[in-house]
């Protein structure tokens, strides 16, 4: 059976548009940074992927979940996809933190970050196959 599950600030507010290219591969890593005046009102969440399970292969990328009011420039540039609540990041940060635990593989779909450049993280859908 396969489970899917679409978290992210767009998936809390009922939206979904399209978005750009989708990174997969296994959580290695997951840190919440709190939040201050340029991490955002919650904080972020630091993703560190990598290429095979519990941190083999190679790494793939690392992303910022963030939330609202966040300025730095590894931050998605579209407020839509930033957690508007503290219970929202939290519960990305549990999720994350099982995905490096019970090695799920993540598909992260990025966008344009604070200030126009850059690959941002926008969602993220963990796909868990039993």
């Amino acid at each position: 059976m396969i489970k899917n599950l679409i978290v992210g600030v767009a998936a809390f507010a009922g939206v979904v548009l399209s978005g750009g290219i989708a990174k997969a591969d296994y959580v290695c890593a997951a840190t919440f940074v709190p939040g201050s005046s340029t991490a955002g009102s919650y904080g972020y969440i630091l993703v560190q992927l990598t290429t095979g399970q519990n941190c083999g292969g190679s790494s793939s990328g690392a992303y910022n979940l963030c939330s609202a009011n966040a300025t730095i420039g590894t931050c998605s540039g579209s407020a839509l996809y930033r957690y508007q609540t503290a219970d929202q990041i939290a519960t990305m940060a549990k999720l994350m933190s099982e995905a490096v635990v019970h090695n799920y593989y993540v598909s992260v779909t990025t966008g344009t970050c604070n200030g126009g450049g850059g690959t941002c993280a926008q969602y993220v859908t963990f796909t868990n196959l039993y």
